[in-house]
């Protein structure tokens, strides 16, 4: 079962897809009421915990959808840090 956390990543996840400036993982992460320090630390865990892709599911995504907008918000924030 997702935490409180979890399911508003995944709601958050849900509408960054849809805006046209989309956020990095960190913001996600912050955003979502995560600390500052767990988003510079673990943003790319917190994204792919069983609880947010189970969420994700709920919210309209099979499992493979969900991972795959999971992987291109890690894949933007690796292309953004290289900058």
């Amino acid at each position: 079962m997702a935490t409180v956390l979890q399911k508003e990543l995944a709601r958050n996840i849900v509408e960054n897809a849809k805006r046209t400036k989309k956020l990095n993982k960190k913001q996600l992460v912050v955003s979502s009421g995560y600390s500052k320090m767990s988003a510079k630390s673990s943003a790319h865990l917190i994204l792919e915990e069983k609880g947010v892709q189970d969420e994700l599911e709920n919210l309209g995504f099979d499992a493979q959808s969900a991972k795959k907008v999971v992987k291109q918000i890690l894949t933007k924030g690796k292309e953004e840090n290289k900058l």
